[in-house]
């Protein structure tokens, strides 16, 4: 594609040098009149091509936004058995569609939205330029002067072309900008967020030890079957495990607190998926590793406790979720408008039951007000 690409560009800066008119779209006026409708389907089918690369990419990046704890939760569909990164994802392609149609009715014309184009692509340059910077720094582990001196030269560039365009801001190179921001907004508030919560779950969460102590001094009934409780931390006693046990003054007789981890690297091999340990009173903690690219599925990792010596049957098994509404009233360290729209973003998360691929009719789930 980049030697066409080229000779495509050399073709039309040749022609404006020779046709100074031809400026008003080199492109198009780049062929004989005669191929002009062919050149426009050409045109249309790249576009296509292009929008659906573009519609793919978000789906990707909105997966390992959720991955990372930088989204809320989304619908996931796996349209393809053997190909596990080909998924739909209908939220954002409603967005998509949405967007787009307020940029067709906003600017109305191509050339009109040339302004957006340009400060858009410019801006990216700079920033996967930074972003270039980051990776070499923290993963490749090269030195700040090597780093440096390679971005730097492309920023010198990537600069150039953005403050060639910063006049365009005014008449609609805003756009992008504006979304930009938006979108960098949700994403930091649902990731400081999260943090605050975790903090404050960890914070009321019973010591292991203890709730085992009293677990063994009260002798609750045990229940047939195995019982699930999906935590982010299970060192302590989870909050809903904690209300199980209060209000149904009873536990089951094999307990499995299972904590489901995203490691910064796509994929993680299928034998260091999941790690247990075997805790007194038929309790288990349980560790589960998923790459930011894989989708957690809590059928899988009760199949390899299977293979790892916790007996748990799928149809004795009942998963206990955290259905907590969250109250910005709290003393956490975070400006009311943020907390209000964080908790607007967990009320609008899909259910851990669709995104954990857990069977829906096996889900019990506790809810309590938490003051954040």
């Amino acid at each position: 594609m980049f030697p066409a690409l080229l000779l495509n560009y050399f073709g039309q800066g040749a022609l404006v040098l020779r046709v100074p008119d031809a400026v008003q779209n080199p492109f198009y006026l780049l062929a004989p009149r005669s191929f002009l409708y062919p050149l426009v389907a050409i045109a249309t089918l790249a576009t296509v091509v292009a929008s659906q690369a573009l519609i793919s990419g978000a789906f990707s990046l909105t997966q390992q936004c959720v991955q990372l704890h930088y989204s809320p939760r989304v619908s996931i569909v796996h349209t393809s058995r053997s190909e596990v990164g080909q998924i739909y994802i209908p939220e954002v392609n409603t967005a998509l569609m949405i967007g787009c149609l307020l940029l067709v009715l906003g600017f109305e014309s191509s050339s009109a939205l040339g302004a957006a184009y340009g400060v858009a692509v410019t801006g990216t340059m700079a920033v996967t330029t930074l972003l270039f910077y980051v990776i070499a720094r923290q993963r490749w582990h090269w030195s700040a002067v090597r780093a440096g001196a390679l971005a730097g030269a492309f920023l010198a560039i990537d600069f150039a072309f953005f403050g060639a365009n910063i006049i365009k801001i005014a008449h609609g190179g805003w756009v992008p900008l504006a979304i930009g921001g938006g979108v960098f907004l949700l994403m930091s508030t649902w990731s400081r967020g999260t943090d605050l919560l975790r903090r404050f779950l960890a914070q009321v969460a019973v010591p292991m030890d203890r709730f085992l102590d009293e677990v063994e001094r009260t002798k609750p009934p045990r229940v047939r079957g195995t019982a699930v409780f999906l935590t982010h931390d299970v060192d302590g006693a989870p909050l809903v495990l904690q209300r199980h046990l209060l209000y149904n003054k009873a536990l089951h007789e094999r307990i499995i607190l299972l904590s489901i981890i995203t490691k910064e690297v796509p994929e993680v091999e299928h034998d260091k998926r999941v790690t247990t340990e075997a805790l007194p009173q038929g309790f288990h903690r349980v560790r589960a590793y998923y790459g930011f690219m894989e989708r957690p599925d809590a059928q899988e990792i009760l199949a390899i406790c299977g293979d790892l010596g916790i007996m748990a049957q799928a149809e004795e098994t009942i998963y206990y979720v955290d259905s907590s509404r969250l109250l910005p009233t709290g003393p956490a360290p975070m400006m009311r408008w943020r907390k209000r729209l964080f908790s607007f973003m967990a009320r609008n998360a899909s259910a851990a039951t669709d995104f954990f691929s857990i069977p829906p009719n096996r889900v019990v789930e506790l809810g309590a007000r938490i003051e954040f």
